[in-house]
């Protein structure tokens, strides 16, 4: 794998990305089946650690809203894929990864028979501040009998 940042996207610290799944076509409502209703979670490591160990720190999650009975899988099926993201303001500058994942809760009443769907893409962060936040190591933070996965 080249983990040079010829391949990042440019994203300014404090600025929005947006990501986008997609089953089989873009810019469809296809993104996922309905009835794999779950959290969307988003992550970001430094490049440097080519994503091992404890390299990823949480940056969003979205599970279920309770006012309108939605899952973030509903809302990103309503959005055509679509999900924006802030890339917090105050991290380093410097080369990372964005792992995206959608946690499909389906077969979540038998451990270990949720699905994860992720995704990742590779950022060069400019501006921001001096904060290199900790991290936890993917795969390996969840555990199958985890409540809910």
């Amino acid at each position: 794998m080249d983990w040079s940042s010829e391949i990042a996207c440019p994203v300014a610290a404090g600025s929005q990305v947006s990501v986008e799944w997609n089953r089989n076509k873009q810019g469809t409502a296809d993104v996922i089946s309905a009835s794999h209703t779950g959290p969307c979670i988003v992550y970001m490591a430094t490049a440097e650690s080519k994503g091992e160990g404890n390299a990823w720190f949480k940056i969003f999650e979205e599970g279920y809203d309770s006012s309108s009975k939605k899952w973030c899988t509903d809302k990103l099926i309503a959005n055509k894929g679509k999900l924006d993201i802030t890339i917090p303001g105050d991290i380093k500058a410097g080369s990372y990864f964005l792992r995206t994942e959608i946690v499909a809760l389906h077969g979540a009443r038998r451990v270990g028979q949720c699905q994860f769907y992720p995704n990742c893409a590779q950022l060069e962060v400019t501006g921001g501040g001096s904060a290199v936040p900790d991290g936890v190591a993917l795969p390996g933070y969840y555990k199958s009998d985890d409540p809910g996965i």
